[in-house]
């Protein structure tokens, strides 16, 4: 089991490894791209314009970040069993098995956080409280947005790697 220190341990690594073109690229740029856009234009959206894009769409991210989900978890276990069966052993001997999955931990986290975002606005007409959170003034929207886009580039960018790592690993049979 990951305990709280290999965890923190762990994150410190992989922001300063070979895996930081991940984070500057996928949580930074959305994040600037996400903050100009709610400055300039979801803040000034109506609750019937966002209560339209919510019904409009949320069923469609729901759907898709369950399904992204589901394929990041089977694209690890397919990659480990394939790529790196006979390895597994000695990468977990020198502690280097956990800085491996933690780009996977990761991007099942952000479809997880998505799917939860997702299930709290269809709770929306349930509650007024849950209304309210989802509705007020596009911070939610905006959020939700920004953990979109940013679990997209970052799934995007784990695949790039897993794809390079899998034709080294080729290579060096």
């Amino acid at each position: 089991m990951l305990s709280f220190n290999k965890l923190k341990q762990s994150t410190i690594k992989f922001y300063t490894s070979k895996y930081s073109e991940f984070i500057s690229s996928s949580f930074i740029v959305p994040f600037i791209f996400l903050s100009l856009l709610y400055f300039f234009e979801l803040r000034k959206l109506s609750l019937e314009d966002i209560d339209n894009f919510y019904t409009t769409y949320i069923t469609t991210i729901f759907g898709s970040s369950a399904s992204i989900f589901g394929i990041s978890l089977a694209a690890l276990s397919i990659f480990i069993s394939v790529i790196y069966k006979p390895a597994i052993p000695k990468m977990q001997e020198a502690n280097l098995l956990e800085i491996f999955l933690f780009p996977f931990f990761i991007t099942v986290l952000m479809w997880g956080i998505v799917l939860g975002l997702s299930l709290v606005v269809f709770l929306r007409d349930v509650s007024n409280l849950i209304n309210f959170i989802v509705s007020y003034r596009g911070i939610y929207l905006a959020i939700t947005l920004y953990i979109i886009c940013t679990s997209i580039l970052y799934t995007i960018f784990l695949s790039k790697h897993v794809i390079k790592t899998t034709l080294i690993s080729f290579k060096g049979n």
